[in-house]
């Protein structure tokens, strides 16, 4: 009896346990199916950290790749600025430097050259002359164009040939364009140019009361670079000295009397703000003693003789020299005394004037 009521027991668990097993057969199927939607979620939630992740290493790339081409980039523009200055396009950022403007109407060419000069004086700049259009060509254009074919040159406003030339465009001494002419096997570092965008027109123009004069045209009074004293000074046109400054009288007596290089440059720097170097010093006095080699073979016999007695009482304070002239106002005699001459007559005046000749002391 116990035996049967235990069988059957375990029949009908065994007969309710068959859909509980199916149940968890299909939740631990629907559970796997469960976890295969998890690990497919995962997977896709991977593959978006994948891509999330590779997207943001393209864009590190890509500003990397972008921070390199800036350094690409900067390094090529700093390349093409080695052995140079800046240029224009370099210091957009930059303020350029404006001067003062230059007076604009003039009656002629010497006086604007005149007022060109002080106003680089006073303004500290180095004006140079880059293109000249000769009065002839201004001439000729005119004749050849339609509208003056064929009328007489009394109908054709030409320019007067007292007017020479008829336009000149003054630059910065830095506005020079560039001519490199080098290979590139060695750098250049002493380089003025910086493409200064300062330019002057200045044309011959006829003005409201017929006249004519000089006017001023397409003027840019501004500077990519700096404007300073020091840097004026320092210009070759400006530290060096000129034909027409008055230290040339002075510059002349010492180069006449065989005066080194070094007291011809303390003079200059004592007696004026000209920089001059050494350099320009030997410079000029080569120039100076080539010069005046070319004029004594151009001089004249009687010129040649009165340079030569000039020369002989600059050599010493006790040389001295007389000129007798003839009855016929002519050059008669020339006598030299040195002042060894003249010390050896008051040391041994008996002695010298028994050795004297017919009618050249007054004693005799």
């Amino acid at each position: 009896m116990f035996q049967t009521k235990t069988l059957m027991r375990t029949t009908t668990q065994a007969l309710t346990r068959m859909p509980v097993d199916e149940e968890e057969e299909g939740g631990d199927e629907e559970g796997q199916g469960g976890d295969e939607e998890e690990w497919e979620d995962d997977e896709q939630s991977d593959r978006e950290e994948e891509c999330q992740e590779e997207n943001q290493g393209s864009s590190e790339a890509e500003s990397e790749m972008a921070g390199e081409g800036i350094d690409s980039r900067a390094q090529v523009k700093a390349k093409r600025r080695r052995g140079k200055k800046l240029s224009v396009s370099d210091v957009e950022e930059e303020a350029l430097v404006r001067v003062p403007g230059f007076k604009a109407q003039h009656d002629s060419w010497p006086k604007l050259e005149a007022s060109l000069q002080e106003y680089m004086e006073a303004t500290r700049q180095k004006i140079v002359i880059k293109e000249v259009i000769n009065t002839a060509r201004r001439n000729a254009e005119l004749r050849a164009q339609v509208r003056f074919r064929g009328r007489p040159d009394s109908e054709i406003p030409l320019v007067p040939a007292e007017m020479y030339p008829y336009q000149r465009k003054y630059i910065c001494t830095h506005s020079w364009s560039e001519r490199e002419r080098s290979t590139g096997k060695r750098t250049s570092h002493m380089l003025h140019r910086t493409e200064c965008p300062f330019q002057m027109l200045v044309q011959v123009t006829k003005k409201c009361d017929g006249m004519w004069g000089i006017t001023m045209k397409r003027e840019v009074f501004c500077h990519n670079h700096v404007v300073l004293e020091d840097i004026y000074r320092s210009y070759s046109g400006i530290r060096q000295v000129s034909v027409d400054s008055p230290l040339m009288p002075g510059i002349d007596l010492l180069v006449d009397a065989q005066a080194g290089t070094q007291s011809v440059y303390d003079y200059i720097r004592k007696n004026s703000n000209h920089r001059v170097t050494m350099d320009d010093v030997g410079n000029m006095i080569r120039r100076m003693r080539n010069k005046g080699k070319f004029r004594r073979d151009e001089l004249s016999d009687n010129d040649a003789v009165a340079e030569m007695i000039i020369n002989f009482n600059l050599e010493s304070p006790m040389n001295v020299t007389s000129v007798h002239e003839n009855e016929r106002g002519g050059t008669g005699v020339i006598s030299f005394t040195s002042g060894h001459m003249r010390a050896m007559l008051d040391s041994f005046p008996e002695v010298i004037q028994m050795d004297c000749t017919h009618k050249t002391n007054q004693y005799i």
